[in-house]
């Protein structure tokens, strides 16, 4: 798919869902090669709104840990997965440590979807309000992009 395809399935999916649409893209998409705008520019333009990723692998993998690991004060997990999530599932139950560096995973081993993972919860979003609060603010918001690079 191109660029500009894959932004107009995204809008459609996301058609009925409440705001905010809070979506992180792998910040290796806002790298520009040659003349023309990056992956993530073109998908910006056909409206679909993305936050760079932050790309501190060990510091993102210590942060899967601590959502893993039960709250002091709830004595439960801070981080929940469906039973219809079995890509990441699998992922985080066996992908391996990396033979370089073993406070990292194998980066050569399947991990798109602990990647995925990563982002969302490296976000400054994530975790410092609950997604009802944050959609009780901006009820009534209308989202408009202010940024071509950011896309918010």
């Amino acid at each position: 798919m191109t660029a500009e395809q894959l932004a107009d399935r995204i809008l459609e999916a996301e058609q009925l869902d409440p705001l905010p649409h809070y979506t992180v893209l792998d910040s290796s998409c806002w790298n520009k090669t040659g003349f023309g705008p990056s992956i993530a520019e073109v998908m910006m333009r056909q409206g679909v709104r993305w936050t760079p990723s932050d790309r501190n692998r060990i510091q993102g993998k210590m942060e899967i840990h601590r959502r893993l690991a039960d709250d002091p004060y709830s004595q439960e997990p801070r981080i929940r997965f469906f039973s219809s999530c079995q890509n990441i599932v699998k992922q985080i139950a066996g992908i391996p440590l990396s033979k370089t560096n073993s406070e990292d995973v194998d980066t050569k081993a399947e991990d798109h979807a602990y990647d995925a993972l990563r982002y969302m919860l490296m976000t400054r979003m994530s975790g410092y309000a609950s997604i009802h609060q944050q959609l009780g603010a901006i009820k009534n918001h209308v989202h408009k992009v202010q940024d071509e690079v950011f896309g918010y």
